[in-house]
């Protein structure tokens, strides 16, 4: 789950990184406001940043796997998703010298054979996205707006993730 100065909080997680840039802006945004969360890795986005990576666990961010090109479950044959965790789990490691014990599915895309070779079912985390949709109330109008229309909606959610971690870093979700 999401930690605040030490208390559990909701449950925060980011898919789809590390990003070069977003990433980092989510990492301070959690530094300031003593958050940590779960960061599901892309395997060949880890290659590309592992320094990142890093930073995320120097913060005490947990990382976890979202296989190594985006894979949906029900797309690939069973001994390739085992390959894509299996991948991903290496780069990560290497990069950060922790194996993810966690897993999503990517897209929600899950099949009986998938998730067995995956270990069983991930937790019932919720996106950051998910979170946002249901705080959009505290997100000032003009941001929401342009958020809702953008043809970027990471580039739109990362303008909104400040507001987010705040709202959670507030007493009333500690």
């Amino acid at each position: 789950g999401m930690i605040f100065n030490g208390k559990l909080s909701e449950p925060l997680t980011y898919d789809d990184g590390p990003s070069p840039t977003v990433t980092p802006r989510i990492l301070k945004c959690l530094q300031d406001n003593g958050g940590r969360a779960t960061f599901f890795m892309v395997g060949k986005q880890v290659i590309k940043s592992p320094d990142v990576l890093k930073q995320m666990v120097a913060q005490g961010c947990e990382v976890a796997n979202h296989t190594y090109d985006h894979t949906l479950m029900t797309k690939v044959a069973p001994a390739e998703l085992a390959n894509q965790l299996v991948a991903t789990n290496q780069v990560v490691s290497d990069a950060c010298g922790i194996s993810p014990v966690l897993m999503r599915p990517c897209g929600g895309a899950k099949t009986v054979e998938g998730m067995n070779i995956a270990s069983g079912s991930p937790l019932p985390f919720r996106t950051a996205s998910m979170i946002l949709k249901e705080r959009l109330g505290s997100i000032p109008l003009e941001m929401r707006n342009s958020m809702m229309s953008s043809r970027q909606p990471m580039a739109s959610l990362t303008l909104a993730v400040p507001e987010v971690i705040r709202s959670l870093a507030l007493p009333s979700h500690t």
